[in-house]
């Protein structure tokens, strides 16, 4: 069995081995305007600029320069009075603010143009994937000599290291790809210390065999890292990178291989692919390009500095627009709903995404290629039903003058949502397939950015509007907030959960971590440590915050406990005769509870892993791995290694064996079982207690 995103991949597979292999792959792109040679003078080109100070009377010229633009420089010399200092510009979002001089790619809204180093996009569609890489990174299409050597080098370097899969391997199973992603990136700093210019000095990037290194390694790993963050979710194992296949071609064979070598991904949806990526490789001075900019303008290395710009695409504004073009359609669900739709819209009940961007006051020129694609994508994998209201919605908005006099056009995240969702993308790893191919810009403007003369290290001005001055008193003199409590915008929050009350000696529970990760529970004692001592057990209020915490994500499940007994009724020391039919049954039931539409939370306890609990643990951590996260999960408390385990372990009163609790249930509701080896009613009394303590009275929705 696999989980529901290897399923859904696997329905998309078989409509691509249903399609003929030896169809070359060939998606119609719009034609290209016809544009001027020659490029208009920039804001009406160089010359000066008079300003006129009517608060001095002064007169000045300021120098304009031939991009159209002022040196912010020239205007300290406006000054009138006051403290001194010159005139500064405010421009929150840096909405008209040029920071760079680039020759990278550029962008004209209000006439829908994109161009990589001159070359317009609707062209470079016609080119491979690293062949466009190579152009926006190096300035120039490659030759054929250059192109194979860059393909190369990036093949080269398509494997990740061992301790860099190892940290993904540690990361949660349900943990957001973007966060594996990031986590990846990161890892890839410490794996390459001979780069790092804060270890091998800060002239280490003034070779160019260096930065060509490092650039040639994100991109090949970059797709090594989405392929092993798909498969963290489905519980397989991504196949190894094949140096034989095209960059789009190989990264679907990562993800579905599945540990044959022959498979070969349907060239068309390769190649389909491969024109989305050429279309996000580049934009411009966007958040997460100018993210990585002024990271890189610190010196830090380039790995840091990607791994920043990828978190600023991490972003929902950013990077996850598409899934919320997604979400709108399924949402309206039909061409008939589309005329209530728009006039939420008009009356601001509704918003529309997918329409309109920060830069562009016309079609987005890639919305009009991502169009083709989705039709080519389509004809291999079925026609998503999804895009007849996508049109619609499209004709509507269009034929509206509320919508056209505010120049909403499509962008490119309105197409692209289906597209993926039609090659079997689950909506999360969405932003990952933005990322894949961002690199390449990231990695163009960095270089491009330490070639740079004028680059500083960046450091914007602020308009300071606080406090002027004040004098510090002592605690036992400030006076309380009027009415008491706390001062306006200062603290509200208070510990809640695990924070309220941490264990003893335990490491402070990061966000995101579970208390029964190996994060959570701090490091591994020395070989040579003597035996935990045995504690008094803590008071009620602080008892076992592991066990809490257990109790605390199971509840999560509406209708949580429910107990029904997996053993026929047979009382406690007759079970203990034969703990292995214990744990077949308990596999048994979850797998049973899984293919009945339930999500069991398998947790273990115990003081000892002998043979059975290794038989039980064995099995149903098989079983996670074989239905997924989104089926099954096992979390496993070992009493007897971890901080406060002794306590539990006397408050359980399991005498070296045992104990599973099985929780979940279905979104209206029920739990489903719960058995151990305990005296009876211990475990019932101890999970009510436990509960009762977070605020929770389960005792009327529990059998037993």
């Amino acid at each position: 069995m696999a989980s529901g995103a290897a399923l859904a991949r696997l329905s998309v597979l078989s409509g691509h081995l249903a399609a003929p292999a030896d169809e070359q792959p060939g998606l119609s792109r719009a034609p290209c305007r016809a544009d001027e040679a020659v490029r208009p003078a920039p804001g009406g080109g160089k010359g000066t600029l008079t300003v006129l100070d009517n608060r001095t009377g002064k007169k000045y010229t300021l120098e304009v320069s031939e991009g159209g633009t002022i040196n912010a420089q020239a205007l300290k010399a406006i000054t009138a009075g006051g403290d001194g200092v010159g005139l500064r510009t405010y421009d929150p979002g840096y909405t008209n603010t040029s920071a760079v001089i680039s020759r990278i790619s550029y962008i004209d809204g209000d006439k829908g143009v994109l161009r990589y180093r001159g070359y317009p996009i609707e062209e470079l569609t016609d080119s491979s994937y690293l062949e466009s890489a190579y152009l926006v990174i190096y300035g120039t299409l490659p030759t054929r000599p250059e192109l194979a050597a860059f393909s190369e080098a990036v093949a080269m370097h398509a494997s990740v290291p061992k301790a860099v899969e190892d940290v993904i391997h540690a990361m949660p199973h349900d943990a957001h790809p973007m966060a594996i992603i990031l986590t990846g990136l990161t890892a890839l700093s410490g794996c390459h210390p001979e780069q790092n210019p804060a270890l091998a000095g800060q002239g280490v990037y003034k070779s160019r065999e260096v930065q060509d290194t490092q650039i040639a390694r994100l991109i090949g790993k970059i797709s090594t890292l989405a392929a092993l963050a798909y498969h963290k979710s489905t519980g397989r194992t991504a196949a190894r990178p094949n140096a034989r296949m095209g960059f789009a071609e190989n990264f679907l064979y990562m993800l579905d291989a599945n540990g044959s070598p022959a498979y070969k991904p349907n060239p068309r949806l390769a190649r389909a692919l491969e024109i989305m990526f050429i279309l996000h490789q580049e934009h411009e001075m966007n958040c997460s390009t100018a993210a990585a900019r002024h990271l890189a303008s610190s010196g830090v290395d380039v790995y840091t500095a990607v791994a920043g710009a990828v978190g600023a695409l991490y972003g929902p504004l950013h990077g996850g627009a598409n899934e919320a073009v997604l979400r709108m359609l399924e949402r309206i669900g039909s061409v008939e709903n589309i005329p209530a739709f728009i006039a939420g819209v008009k009356a601001k009940r509704e918003k529309l995404f997918g329409f309109g961007h920060r830069v562009y006051k016309n079609f987005d020129p890639r919305a009009k290629i991502i169009r083709g694609v989705a039709e080519d994508v389509f004809r291999i994998a079925g026609r998503d039903p999804l895009i007849e209201v996508a049109i619609a919605l499209q004709d509507a908005a269009l034929a509206d003058e509320y919508f056209v006099s505010r120049k909403l056009y499509p962008n490119v995240d309105f197409y692209s949502g289906l597209v993926y969702r039609a090659m079997g993308f689950p909506p999360a790893f969405f932003t990952v397939l933005f990322a894949i191919p961002r690199i390449v810009g990231y990695c163009a403007h960095w270089r491009e950015s330490l070639a740079d003369p004028d680059t500083k290290i960046l450091r914007p001005q602020q308009d300071y509007r606080g406090v002027w001055l004040r004098h510090y008193e002592p605690l036992a003199q400030r006076g309380a907030a009027p009415g008491g409590g706390a001062a306006p915008g200062g603290f509200t929050g208070r510990p809640a959960g695990d924070d309220a009350a941490p264990r003893a000696g335990a490491p402070p529970l990061q966000r995101g971590v579970r208390r029964d990760s190996p994060a959570a529970a701090g490091p591994a004692p020395r070989q040579a440590a003597a035996q935990p001592r045995r504690r008094r057990a803590p008071a009620p209020a602080q008892q076992s915050p592991r066990l809490r915490a257990a109790a605390t994500e199971a509840q999560a499940a509406p209708g949580w406990l429910r107990g029904l007994s997996p053993f026929g009724g047979r009382k406690a020391a007759a079970a203990t005769a034969e703990p292995l039919v214990r744990s077949v049954s308990a596999a048994e039931l979850a797998v049973a509870l899984a293919a009945a539409g339930e999500v069991p939370t398998v947790v273990m306890f115990s003081t000892t892993w002998c043979g059975p609990c290794k038989v039980m643990h064995t099995r149903l951590e098989g079983l996670a791995r074989e239905l997924g996260p989104q089926r099954l999960r096992v979390l496993k408390l070992d009493t007897e290694e971890s901080e406060g385990g002794p306590a539990l372990a006397s408050e359980l009163r399991i005498n070296k064996l045992p104990t599973m609790m099985v929780a979940g249930g279905r979104a209206g509701g029920k739990v489903i079982a719960l058995s151990g080896l305990v005296k009876e009613g211990v475990l019932r009394d101890l999970l009510l207690n436990r509960a009762a303590a977070l605020g929770n009275d389960l005792s009327q929705r529990m059998t037993w």
